[in-house]
């Protein structure tokens, strides 16, 4: 029996003797392309040459099979160990068959072929498992890189998680998948996202609710634990001590709730559901879930101060451009006030002037021209009687110059009668000619507009401009202008009166002007000042983003996107190469208890510092959190010089620490990573 033994344990190099073997080499190169087909082989070669009443191959689950055993007494069966025990041949022999028998190395020798292909079969096994864990692991970490990169994306946060959601239905079954964002100080939960089948119109998304009117929700359990939870929902609620609600939707046959931690904060929870007994979640999926949830709240987090830095951002931009609306319309009116200026002056020259009147009306036409549409343009003059209207001026496109005529119930007397202007469409003329006997001379015009001319409030003349063309050719802005004019026309009548009050009207409009340029200068730098306090807060935004608020070090986020660079960088020139150094402060926990909070934010603000000093301008240092600091090292020959940098450190660490009165002496744990 121990021949028998010592023949059927497999051999290498394998024992090549027999037709046994070449008709197992034959049939394992043409059947055994897989474990089934090896197995079948292997039984069926047991059977031919051992004489077997029966044979299996198993693979172990508990380790290696060391030896042969026997299992009863009225039948043997032998377990052959192979592939270093991975698995083993069992081969049921009679009693007499094992001992009766005489046994030789042409019956054996196939089981070292079958031991040989059974370990190349496992070591593909092996080798395709590696390669899907692989896949998936790069597959996860494509999945948590696009996560992070949603924070930097211009879209909502509820399109953010729906991005969110495709990305965790790549990884696991998230047909029914929620995120809720929790208020510890409310004690309330909002669903930024929610979809589900228990929800198809999405009503859920953008709800609030308070923990006091829903005691039998999971969400409020999981957020109020900080744990997670996995099973059926009716089974975590009686484990709970909680009792079915309507309200929360029909029960699942697998809830899965991870916590969204911030250190010992619970800041929501990420929720998927499955209603289908064939979908189910493990604890590959809870771990999974998990690691996605804090990945997602790191985006939530730095998308909403995004929001939060784009809202002030957009109120700031909307006041200054309502500074600059303002300051526009002061430009304009400053225009306006120009223009008027320029008219003002015009006319005053005119006045002025030793020409005929016929002259200066002609000049103050051009005048008006320029100010508005004055292609018709008339002015009517009341005799010194009062008894008659005259037309010294006269310019239409259709009609010839009216004659002198006797006051009577035109439309131009009514002005002179009003003392007002009159601004009216043809509709309007045509309404004051029914009811009131208004009388037009010449072609009707489609607008009119008439100023009077005044004089100690008393009507000399009238001044209008009138279009054939559109009924919106002048509206109030022309009125005004017209009649701003007209004052100044009117004192020409009376040249020593309106040379006193064109003085006046100058000095006033000169004093108006340098206020509204004071007022203009003074708002252009506030602007200026604005806008540099907006630059200023934006780049101190971008520094607290990619710095240490204690130390004023880099951190974690500077720290990836600087090694996202160099692994880029690498992966194109693999002779470029760098090192991180993981450092860990030793004892800082029991310096930090001991001496104070404010004494242990002083001793890692010096460590930065003495560690600073040892990275020249191929390194970058930054600060991870608490004690933990990390160098990046780049451009380097090998590990030695990462080595170096790391004793450098050590060194300036040996000096003790003055922190008050007191002197620490503290020490480092340098990881380094090639």
């Amino acid at each position: 029996m121990e021949t028998l033994i010592g023949l059927l344990r497999p051999r290498s190099p394998v024992r090549n003797i027999g037709p046994a073997s070449a008709a197992c080499a034959l049939a394992l190169a043409t059947e055994a392309s897989d474990f089934e087909g090896l197995a079948s082989v292997a039984e069926r070669f047991s059977r031919e040459y051992l004489h077997c009443r029966g044979a299996r191959l198993q693979l172990n689950d508990a380790g290696a099979c060391s030896r042969l055993r026997e299992v009863r007494l009225d039948q043997e069966e032998w377990v052959v160990p192979l592939a270093d025990g991975r698995a083993g041949l069992h081969l049921m022999l009679e009693a007499n068959e094992a001992t009766g028998r005489t046994w030789s190395d042409q019956d054996c020798a196939w089981i070292d072929l079958v031991d040989q292909r059974l370990a190349e079969i496992l070591r593909f096994q092996d080798r395709d498992e590696e390669i899907a864990a692989a896949r998936y692991n790069e597959h996860l970490q494509r999945a948590l890189y696009t996560i992070a990169d949603l924070s930097y994306a211009d879209i909502s946060v509820p399109e953010m998680l729906a991005r969110v959601h495709e990305v965790v239905g790549t990884l696991t079954y998230a047909e029914n998948f929620y995120v809720a964002l929790y208020d510890d100080i409310l004690d309330v939960v909002y669903f930024p996202y929610y979809a589900g089948i228990d929800d198809p119109d999405n009503s859920t998304a953008s709800t609030h609710l308070k923990a006091r009117d829903y005691p039998n929700s999971l969400t409020f359990a999981v957020v109020h634990s900080g744990k997670s939870l996995l099973g059926p929902s009716a089974e975590l609620r009686a484990s709970l001590g909680m009792f079915p609600d309507e309200r929360l939707g029909p029960e699942c046959v697998d809830w899965l709730g991870v916590p969204m931690l911030e250190g010992d904060r619970v800041r929501g929870t990420v929720v998927i559901q499955s209603y289908d007994e064939k979908r189910r979640y493990s604890e590959a999926d809870r771990a999974l879930l998990t690691f996605v949830a804090q990945q997602t709240l790191s985006a939530v987090t730095r998308k909403q101060a995004h929001d939060r830095l784009e809202h002030e951002v957009r109120r700031r931009t909307a006041e200054l451009a309502e500074t600059n609306r303002t300051l526009r319309e002061e430009v304009r009116e400053r225009q306006r006030g120009q223009r008027l200026q320029a008219a003002l002056f015009r006319i005053a020259e005119l006045a002025g002037g030793h020409g005929s009147i016929g002259a200066f009306f002609s000049g103050v036409h051009e005048v008006v021209s320029e100010l508005l549409n004055a292609r018709n343009f008339f002015i009517a003059l009341v005799s010194a009687d009062g008894s008659e209207l005259s037309f010294p001026y006269f310019v239409d496109e259709h009609d010839r110059p009216l004659q002198t005529r006797r006051l009577t119930n035109g439309i131009t007397e009514w002005v002179l009668q009003q003392k007002r202007p009159l601004l009216a469409t043809r509709t309007r003329i045509r309404t004051l000619a029914e009811e009131q006997g208004l009388l037009v001379f010449g072609t009707l015009p489609k607008c009119w507009l008439g100023v009077p001319l005044l004089l100690d409030e008393h009507a000399v003349g009238v001044m209008v401009v009138q279009s054939y063309d559109a009924e919106d050719d002048y509206g109030p802005a022309e009125q005004e202008i017209l009649q701003f004019a007209s004052l100044h026309i009117a004192t020409a009548l009376e040249r020593k009166q309106a040379q006193d009050r064109l003085r006046r009207a100058y000095s006033e409009l000169e004093r108006r002007v340098e206020e509204r340029t004071e007022e203009l200068r003074l708002a252009n730098q506030d602007l200026r000042e604005q806008i540099q306090v907006r630059e200023m807060t934006e780049s101190l935004l971008k520094h607290e983003t990619l710095h240490d608020a204690l130390t004023g070090l880099p951190n974690r986020t500077s720290l990836l996107e600087r090694l996202r660079v160099v692994l880029s960088r690498y992966r194109k020139d693999p002779s470029r190469l760098f090192a991180v150094l993981f450092l860990d402060l030793d004892r800082f926990k029991v310096v930090n208890d001991s001496v104070g909070h404010l004494l242990g934010d002083e001793l890692l603000i010096e460590a930065g510092q003495r560690i600073s000093g040892c990275v020249g301008s191929n390194g970058l240092i930054s600060r991870l959190g608490g004690d933990e600091f990390t160098i990046l090292l780049e451009d380097i020959r090998g590990v030695e010089d990462a080595c170096q940098l790391a004793r450098r450190v050590l060194n300036v660490l040996v000096d003790p620490i003055r922190l008050g009165d007191k002197e620490i002496y503290s020490s480092a744990s340098i990881g380094i990573a090639l």
